[in-house]
């Protein structure tokens, strides 16, 4: 930064200012130097990040000249020649001391910490901004889906109200960059901005223009601490408790001495600083675990899982415990009638002490499952007890004493007296549903171990783990060779292998190698949709697009309430021209699971295919892990088509390390293919503006002798098109 930093330099004294420059140009700097107010005005303040003045023998014209510069540049030190004359005044620096000057100007420049766990929440207007969730919400508690360029602006903006900031400042500050001729970057990215966050972008109140000087944020800046984090879905009231408030600036006052100092970024520091900065008072943050939304009740009856406690024991009987509580919400969620929370919303709940009743209002649900395990020997007791989270009364309670062997017999009792408890018994929960709600249980105790240890490896999405899982779920069929759910998860490793690049096996080998293993699945117990949907994401990935719908249609016809499933079949129907339904699945599915596991962030095409690239791109961002191959490309697509050229030149970039030669042909052979033409041109439209090739050439076509070209390309490259 310090190499491409452009500092101006002020003063009459000419002996004074080379040797200013001398230092700065030493130190990585780039002066630019002026002896008089005038000539500063005529240098010009495009691309400076930091003005040096020496007030001495300025007069009235240097006191404009600061006020200028603070507006247009945005940091201004003060120096003087005669310290004995202004050893009272602390904001004076002392233009004799170089270190100490170079100490303040790499003070001034580096970005201004923030710290998040401190400052978590931002409250302004109608909205709140939650910066380490990375999450706006609205008075209504919905949340503003902004891009990475946009939160980032908003997040500058908010953190320095009524300070005008430059555009040199902005872009230098977000995107590392000097503007260039005719550079409209930030103009866009503010009329972006505006649209999502002002009443009338046209007529803007909070991000106003400050014609030849930059933009300002007109709004006061109410901040929340840590206690305050916030999700979508609450209402954007304002804080009561730990809070700071980020008052407006008060107006300059008059008088040369008011004005000795630094402006700064709009926060106060040790020394120097300009007294038009903001003031921040602490208040003592409440104590007490944070709330997070509430959400409304669905019209159908609903019910969250509670993770079934373990009363005693060691690791295997805590998977045990778990994995019967995934169990009976798959079960669960089998019934039409019910709706049911999914498991990784609810395990956000275990070994918290946290009433019943809150659990009810944040996930949205009337009823809410309270059970625990334990075992003794070869005996195993059952407890489960079934709660009306609205009032607080029992509705069914169980408990059960049986062989350890037949725990799946208990776990399949419960969850058919919780639906006819739930529903009704006269006729609610169809027959039909109470006959297909079990799937087939595993034989051995031991192999289920394995089979939940081996997921939970799995799930962390590294290569290393992913190899230990293939094990674990292998030793899982060596004991129990009719598992089918030990069988769906090795195609689900092998998908995870092709989508990650990992491994030395072909697409096309791992994608055989995947479908052997689902079908096998299905044989075994084809009364589990999750198969049968993973099997339809299998023939999209081979652009076998009918054999693909059908196999999802008989999943949602199994489990109409698996999230998973929902967000499987809602990412597909993106590729066939039925985006529109794919987006309304994919925001039951995170209804269904209100705090859903990483890999829901990677489901976005149909958010790219109906033009929503700031949902994709924000949803993408908010993936922790590694992403998949192809959601890096379409992050990649739909930073282009935002514009955001830093961003889609660092995203293509990481994307070419992970995949060399990439074109879109193959991506799509690879992947799986687009059969909607209008969703096809976006995909190659976008591939285009972020630089990327849309054909794959003759050299990667002979390498590649496997790749399904497109028909686009080969009309191209036979040169009919």
């Amino acid at each position: 930064m310090a190499s491409r930093s452009r500092i101006l330099v002020v003063g009459r004294d000419m002996i004074l200012r080379a040797r200013l420059a001398r230092v700065l140009r030493d130190a990585g700097y780039s002066p630019e130097l002026a002896e008089s107010a005038a000539h500063a005005q005529r240098t010009g303040h495009k691309g400076i990040v930091l003005a040096i003045v020496v007030p001495d023998g300025l007069g009235h014209e240097g006191e404009t000249l600061i006020d200028d510069l603070r507006r247009a540049v945005g940091t201004v030190l003060l120096l003087t020649t005669t310290p004995a004359v202004h050893a009272d005044d602390a904001d004076m620096l002392d233009a004799a001391d170089e270190a100490g000057l170079l100490t303040r100007v790499q003070e001034a420049l580096r970005p201004v910490p923030y710290n998040e766990a401190a400052e978590a929440v931002l409250h302004f207007a109608q909205y709140r901004l939650d910066v380490a969730g990375r999450c706006l919400l609205d008075a209504a508690g919905k949340e503003v889906v902004l891009t990475r360029g946009e939160f980032s602006l908003l997040q500058m903006f908010a953190r320095h109200p009524g300070r005008v900031l430059s555009r040199d400042y902005l872009l230098q500050t977000l995107a590392g960059r000097e503007a260039e001729t005719f550079d409209r970057s930030i103009d866009n990215l503010i009329v972006r901005l505006r649209r999502k966050i002002e009443a009338d972008p046209r007529h803007p109140s909070l991000i106003v223009t400050v014609p030849g000087s930059g933009y300002k944020f007109a709004a006061d800046v109410r901040v929340a601490g840590p206690a305050a984090r916030i999700e979508p879905g609450a209402a954007a009231t304002p804080p009561e408790g730990g809070t700071v408030t980020i008052n407006r600036p008060r107006r300059r006052m008059s008088g040369l001495a008011l004005l000795l100092g630094i402006a700064t970024s709009g926060v106060i520091v040790a020394v120097g600083v300009l007294t038009e900065s903001h003031r921040v008072v602490p208040v003592k943050p409440p104590v007490g675990p944070a709330r997070v939304a509430n959400l409304p009740l669905p019209e159908q009856p609903s019910i969250a899982v509670l993770p079934f406690v373990v009363i005693g024991g060691h690791a295997s009987q805590q998977r045990l415990a778990d994995g019967i509580t995934e169990d009976v919400i798959t079960d669960l969620s089998r019934y039409r009638e019910l709706f049911v929370i999914a498991g990784n919303s609810v395990f956000a709940y275990k070994g918290k002490d946290v009433s019943v009743q809150r659990i009810g209002r944040e996930l949205g649900v009337r009823y809410v499952l309270d059970g625990s395990i334990q075992t003794d020997g070869d005996r195993v007791r059952v407890t489960a007890q079934l709660i009306d989270a609205a009032t607080n009364v029992h509705v069914w309670s169980e408990r059960y004493d049986r062989a350890l062997g037949a725990i799946f017999d208990v776990q399949g009792d419960v969850t058919q007296k919780i639906a006819a408890a739930l529903a009704g018994n006269q006729g609610a929960v169809t027959i039909a549903d109470t006959a297909a709600s079990g799937r087939k249980p595993p034989a051995n105790l031991q192999a289920y171990d394995f089979e939940l240890l081996g997921t939970e490896l799995m799930l962390r999405r590294t290569e290393a783990d992913s190899d230990k899982a293939e094990k674990l779920f292998n030793k899982a069929i060596e004991l129990d060779p009719q598992f089918a759910c030990a069988y769906g998860h090795l195609a689900v490793l092998y998908d995870m292998h092709l989508n990650q690049g990992w491994g030395r096996e072909t697409p096309a080998a791992l994608l055989e190698k995947a479908k052997s293993f689902i079908l096998k699945a299905i044989a075994l117990d084809p009364t589990d949709g999750i198969h049968y949907a993973r099997l339809g994401e299998l023939d999209f990935e081979g652009s076998d697009f009918d054999r693909g719908l059908a196999a999802f249609e008989r999943a949602v016809a199994l489990n109409p309430n698996d999230p998973s499933i929902l967000m499987y079949f809602g990412e597909q129907l993106a590729f066939v021209g039925r985006a529109a339904e794919g987006v309304e699945m994919i925001d039951r599915a995170f209804r269904l699971n209100p705090r859903p596991p990483d890999w829901y962030n990677y489901q976005v095409d149909p958010f790219y295919a109906t033009g929503r690239y700031d949902v994709a791109e924000a949803r993408l961002l908010r993936a922790q892990r590694d992403r998949p191959i192809w959601a890096s490309v379409v992050l990649a697509l739909s930073y282009a088509q935002l514009e955001e050229r830093a961003e889609t030149a660092a995203s293509v970039a990481a994307l070419l390390r992970r995949y060399p030669d990439f074109s879109m042909e193959r991506a799509l052979s690879d992947f799986g293919g687009i059969r909607d033409p209008a969703t096809l041109a976006r995909y190659l439209d976008g591939a285009r503006k972020a630089g990327l090739h849309e054909c794959a050439g003759e050299e990667e076509l002979r390498a590649h002798p496997q790749m399904r070209p497109l028909p686009v390309c080969a009309a191209r490259r036979a040169g009919i098109w």
